[in-house]
This record gives structure tokens, C-alpha cells and sequence, in this order.
């Protein structure tokens, strides 16, 4: 399923390993001691791992350009390397070649 598909139809949610987990796992708290985010992401992580979703999650959050969080095992920090990173691609492959 593509990002895009994610985006109108969520029913990779119903599958998702933290359905019904605590959500603070996944979003940072308010002067979040760095030591306590790491192992707070870590954690939140593993449960990404073990998804069977976590490939459609991560999807909707670059899509959706979700700002907050952890999706699909990326925190936002993470999403915004990917989006810069496929930026930087796509500009370097669109390129004039000269001869």
C-alpha cells in the first residue's frame, strides 16, 4: 500500500503493535531529560520493530508531513532527514547532463 493510499484509508491502524498503548511512549514530554528521550525512543522503537505496520505508519507520517512523534520507528528528527535527503536526490538527479 503507498503513503498516499495510507492517507485516505487507515485500516493498517486496526494492526498496528501499539494500538492501545500509552501514547506518551511515542511523543516527548515537556523537558524530557535527553537520557529519559533516548530510552523513552528506544523503547518505542522496539515496539516498531515488532510491527506489522510500521511500514505503513511510516508512510503516513512522511506523507502527511506529521511534525510530532515517533511513526513507524522515526522520530520527527528522522522524518525530516528522509525528506531532506530525498529532496537533495531528486534535485541531483533532475540535473541537466551535460555533453
Amino acid at each position: 500500500m503507498s503513503g498516499e493510499a495510507d492517507q485516505g484509508n487507515a485500516e493498517w491502524q486496526q494492526f498496528s503493535a501499539c494500538r492501545g498503548s500509552n501514547t506518551e511512549l511515542f511523543y516527548p514530554r515537556d523537558g524530557e531529560a535527553q537520557h529519559v528521550r533516548l530510552r523513552r525512543e528506544r523503547t518505542a522503537k522496539q515496539l516498531c520493530d515488532a510491527c506489522p505496520v510500521a511500514r505503513h505508519c511510516a508512510d503516513y507520517a512522511l506523507m502527511s508531513k506529521e511534525r510530532h512523534g515517533i511513526w513507524g520507528g522515526m522520530t520527527a528528527q528522522e522524518r525530516r532527514n528522509h525528506e531532506r535527503r530525498a529532496r537533495f536526490a531528486v534535485a541531483r538527479n533532475s540535473r541537466p547532463v551535460s555533453l
